[in-house]
């Protein structure tokens, strides 16, 4: 990682479980219809955010010529929403993260990786149930996570805390590599849990609502994690409701 690395993190367009209301947790689910839509307006606003070259007095700036003063300045440029290339596209390898992540890229033009460590929580008994069901089948289980304990284990699956360790360290090391600026295409509740661990609000029911197709920015460096832009969906107005939530 040089100065800083900024990670521009969207969550998932709808998939089919989204649409029914039923937990997905690591079911390979394919992208609805919607989701499909939701993924090409997502890449179009990556592509418009994203600046390879920019003059202001008519002299082309090439942020590809590797001087990291100039960089910087597209980065700081925020009110403008301008930030560095986009050179990667980081992706969970659950199809409906990775339909989204291949159609980010193909729009942007830059190579895909994918990570186990980006799938979603493992949901145990839950997946593939519809939410309604859950109180009924598993009453117990159902109280303890909707309570947020970070340590309890869904049945056959994992914690929430296990989750949020594994998604801070994914993140960290994604931050570590050579690029500026990459995009991470994963899991409402991956990436709520990474943000929580690495922001600190380990303890805070829900801090983060990330709706599908959504852009979350975070800027990492030696010193600390920013914010930056927190479940961007602007670019979904015309398209049409997204979903929340996490698993």
């Amino acid at each position: 990682m040089g100065a800083f690395m900024l990670l521009s993190c969207v969550r998932h367009g709808e998939s089919t479980y989204n649409a029914e209301n039923r937990v997905q947790g690591q079911t390979d689910i394919p992208l609805s219809e919607l989701g499909i839509l939701q993924s090409e307006a997502v890449a179009q606003a990556l592509a418009d955010s994203s600046v390879r070259a920019r003059s202001d007095r008519g002299v082309v700036t090439d942020v590809n010529a590797k001087a990291d003063v100039q960089v910087e300045a597209v980065f700081e440029r925020t009110e403008h929403r301008l930030w560095p290339p986009i050179e990667l596209v980081w992706s969970s390898p659950l199809r409906r993260a990775l339909q989204t992540a291949q159609i980010i890229a193909r729009r942007l033009n830059v190579p895909i990786v994918t990570d186990p460590r980006l799938k979603e929580l493992d949901a145990g008994v839950f997946q593939g149930r519809l939410r309604r069901d859950l109180e009924t089948l598993f009453p117990e289980e159902y109280a303890r996570w909707l309570a947020g304990d970070l340590d309890f284990v869904i049945p056959q699956g994992e914690s929430r805390r296990q989750l949020m360790t594994r998604g801070a360290a994914v993140l960290r090391d994604i931050a570590a590599g050579p690029q500026q600026h990459v995009v991470v295409v994963a899991h409402g509740g991956l990436l709520t849990a990474a943000l929580r661990a690495l922001l600190g609000t380990e303890h805070t029911l829900n801090p983060f609502a990330l709706q599908n197709a959504s852009i979350t920015r975070l800027r990492i460096e030696p010193a600390g994690v920013t914010l930056i832009e927190l479940n961007n969906t602007e670019h979904l107005r015309d398209i049409g409701p997204a979903s929340g939530g996490d698993l």
